[in-house]
């Protein structure tokens, strides 16, 4: 359903799971735009916010990306570091940004079983390369 994007099943989970819970959650994973405030006139403690996106203010990149992190990560939410070169001991460079990053995570992404197939499906149209 996830990877045909039918809707009501996402908004049915998130009635399984509880408007309070579902919040609870964004807030533990990171996401820091959030409107909790149920007497405004536009908040995210609604099944279009929660269970399909349609947030308030939005989410940023750094966020949503640190967010889905904690799959492969177990669960645990990181600190985001941002870098733009890696050098040795004497100053040399080590590696250049974005080949090893993007193939590290990319192989982190395509081993979350529960989003797999959109990694799978989303890549081989593409012509990527697919992990078994």
């Amino acid at each position: 359903a996830l990877q045909q994007s039918i809707n009501t099943c996402a908004v049915k989970i998130l009635w399984q799971v509880g408007l309070d819970y579902s919040m609870e959650m964004l807030e533990k994973y990171g996401l820091t735009t959030l409107e909790t405030d149920t007497s405004a006139s536009a908040n995210d403690v609604n099944p279009a916010a929660l269970a399909l996106g349609a947030m308030t203010y939005g989410v940023t990149p750094l966020e949503m990306s640190l967010a889905y992190a904690a799959f492969p990560g177990g669960g645990k939410v990181n600190t985001p570091v941002c870098y733009t070169s890696v050098t040795d001991g004497n100053g040399k460079s080590a590696c250049t940004l974005g080949s090893y990053g993007r193939f590290a995570s990319s192989m982190a992404l395509a081993r979350v079983s529960p989003f797999r197939f959109l990694w799978d499906s989303a890549h081989r149209a593409a012509g990527a390369i697919w992990f078994p």
